[in-house]
């Protein structure tokens, strides 16, 4: 290409591919560090982001060098380039895994089966007491134990009120049982008895255990990942990324007009001697060497603006500033890079992000 505009229309052309070579790249990089999703937390997913954004830089970086204009790159400048553009893409957050609390499809037909099973037990004596048929508690225990029970087991994960109140019951339930098995049972009513026959009280004693072991089953929570799911997340995420990391990369190795300040009076190659000084200076005395240096650089008319963490994003800021990702008139965003300026003139434009509400 010899001029930018057929190097941006080249660009453009090909920024569905680039943008989807890096984007595999960066879910590759991304899921292998993680462990299994249950097991995934901040710290995971910090230090994944980290290594999706420098697999994304590593595809997508030399990609755009060698769509640049000509005169522009060469084999001495490019590691200069590539750190530049480096340097300006945007931080990378992605985001954590989201669990959904599910019933295991083998615990709803255990609960149905049991539920049958007990509906039937308890009302086939009931029935054959009121109706004289033993039939009728057959035919209508089964459905509504299922019914009962399946409901509970939907429940009872989200009701810890509801577990503990049934743990009570079970427990005065069994501390009667055990009195009257060992002599106690004078002081209690006899109401069970009324229900037909009554069972030992050595049986219904050795079933709370088996009921405490259902309501226990019943009660578990279980977390469900949806992997496919979260890669779909994430690779959206990318996706925002790399169409804020691409015009940062450009506008880093843009250089300044030939009438700029620094060419006009030569301070340019000042500049690049006090940064090849720098080399030679030893490790106690970098600190004053950057310091003259970032003093020289502001004497030139190059400055920053600090302090600025987060401000009301409206359309006078586009001048000013880069969007990474949806912003609308209103947002709270984040400055995540601040312009650059030279003589109250932006050079380059800063980054920011909007705000997301947790």
């Amino acid at each position: 290409m010899t001029n930018w505009k057929d190097a941006l229309d080249e660009l453009e052309r090909n920024h569905s591919t680039l943008s989807k070579k890096a984007v595999k790249s960066g879910l590759g990089a991304f899921f292998a560090a993680l462990p299994p999703l249950a097991e995934t937390g901040n710290t995971e997913v910090e230090g994944g982001s980290i290594l999706a954004r420098q697999a994304m830089a590593d595809s997508l970086l030399p990609d755009l060098l060698s769509h640049l204009p000509d005169g522009v790159v060469s084999e001495e400048r490019t590691p200069l380039l590539l750190l530049r553009m480096g340097e300006s893409l945007p931080s990378l957050h992605l985001p954590l895994p989201e669990g959904k609390e599910e019933t295991p499809h083998l615990r709803t037909a255990l609960a149905a089966a049991l539920g049958a099973l007990g509906g039937m037990a308890l009302l086939t004596p009931l029935a054959r007491l009121l109706l004289d048929s033993r039939d009728a508690g057959l035919f209508f225990g089964a459905p509504l134990g299922a019914l009962l029970l399946v409901f509970a087991s939907l429940l009872l994960p989200k009701s810890k009120g509801l577990q503990r109140t049934l743990m009570a019951l079970l427990g005065f339930a069994s501390l009667r049982e055990t009195v009257n098995f060992l002599g106690g049972g004078m002081i209690f009513s006899r109401g069970w008895a009324l229900l037909g026959k009554r069972r030992s009280s050595l049986t219904r004693l050795l079933l709370y255990p088996a009921l405490f072991a259902l309501l226990l089953l019943l009660g578990r929570k279980r977390v469900a990942f949806d992997r496919k799911n979260y890669e779909e997340r994430i690779r959206d995420s990318l996706e925002k990324w790399i169409n804020g990391a691409i015009p940062s990369a450009l506008l880093a190795v843009i250089e300044p007009s030939s009438d700029g300040r620094a060419a006009k009076t030569g301070e340019l190659p000042l500049l690049a001697g006090k940064i090849l000084e720098l080399e030679e200076l030893p490790a106690e005395d970098l600190p004053a060497g950057v310091a003259e240096l970032a003093l020289s650089v502001r004497n030139m008319g190059f400055q920053r603006e600090k302090g600025v963490k987060s401000l009301i994003w409206s359309d006078e800021l586009a001048d000013r500033y880069a969007l990474f990702g949806a912003v609308e008139p209103g947002d709270r965003v984040t400055v995540e890079r601040e312009h650059l300026l030279q003589d109250g003139v932006v050079l380059a434009k800063g980054l920011v992000r909007k705000v997301r509400r947790k």
